[in-house]
């Protein structure tokens, strides 16, 4: 009798252990210090890597409360001191991954500006990503310092590591022009940038007439 007693308490006491954390869900890095867990998934659903840098693991609602499954196929769920889900996730998490631009505001018609910067913080490229630069279909050359130019748009892939690039932009008619940059990875993108083409200044010579 007191064996079968042992026996049942021993049975009780594993389906009654509390559920713990688990680590590496479902890839490696996947499980945050912050207590949230973060699953990715692929355009038909199935679990898949989350991708370094992607911004993928610094967004999203809770789960398994609605509104945790998002449209960039990011599910989160976070868990208590004990490893039980909670309806709500805390904060803590990494900021999204933002771009900013900078640059001149003015130059000449048919010569290349001095450079204009684009920085992303809060993670670094890596490779894969990229960003559009435009003016409008105005018909300028967006020279990158990486990669080709481009007229009136270019798609700029920075190197792996990098957090920063620059390019140049040769105007080719007077007036106000208006550059937009935008990425492909859901960051947010800076605002657009107002540059203004001015007509190249000519040069005046007198002439002076004698009397023979």
């Amino acid at each position: 009798m007191q064996a079968r007693l042992t026996f049942a308490a021993l049975v009780l006491a594993l389906v009654c252990a509390p559920a713990q954390a688990q680590n590496n869900f479902p890839t490696p890095g996947g499980a945050r210090a912050d207590g949230r867990v973060i699953m990715c998934v692929d355009s038909n659903g199935v679990a898949a890597p989350c991708v370094a840098g992607s911004g993928q693991d610094t967004q999203g609602s809770s789960f398994p409360t609605p509104g945790g499954a998002r449209v960039d196929g990011m599910v989160r769920m976070c868990l208590d001191a004990n490893g039980f889900a909670v309806t709500t996730c805390g904060g803590g998490g990494t900021p999204t991954p933002a771009l900013a631009a900078s640059g001149p505001s003015s130059g000449t018609v048919n010569v290349a500006s001095s450079n204009f910067t684009v920085t992303l913080s809060n993670a670094t490229f890596n490779g894969a990503q990229t960003v559009t630069i435009g003016d409008g279909a105005q018909g300028g050359t967006l020279t990158p310092s990486v990669g080709a130019p481009g007229t009136s748009s270019v798609v700029v892939t920075p190197v792996n590591g990098a957090t920063s690039f620059t390019f140049t932009y040769t105007p080719v008619s007077t007036g106000a022009k208006t550059l937009t940059i935008n990425n492909a990875q859901g960051w947010t993108n800076p605002a657009p940038l107002a540059y203004t083409s001015n007509a190249a200044g000519g040069t005046q010579s007198a002439l002076v007439l004698g009397v023979p």
